[in-house]
């Protein structure tokens, strides 16, 4: 099963969120590039271009109020003086 989203025919695996895999009507953010990607995540979020997508909260893993920040979040490497460069990892044993 597929769904055409700008004339492009995308499997289920193209989306984000798949709630019954007969109903493509029901696929929603689309993570088939980068750009797709983010504009997904910010519609997780505060919303992409005013759209916030709706997804029942039970079907979400983790509330988006409650996800932890990831590691080396812009945060964490302004404190370290270079917002360019990544903090070593916890568990690195580089030199």
């Amino acid at each position: 099963m597929t769904k055409i989203v700008d004339g492009k025919e995308l499997p289920s695996s193209a989306f984000a969120y798949v709630p019954d895999q007969e109903k493509p009507s029901e696929w929603k953010l689309r993570i088939d590039d980068k750009e797709h990607v983010a504009a997904a995540i910010a519609a997780l979020g505060k919303g992409f271009r005013g759209q916030k997508v709706e997804i029942p909260p039970n079907d979400l893993p983790v509330s988006v109020t409650q996800q932890s920040r990831p590691h080396g979040s812009v945060e964490r490497r302004v404190s370290n003086g270079n917002a360019n460069e990544r903090p070593p990892r916890p568990n690195s044993h580089g030199p």
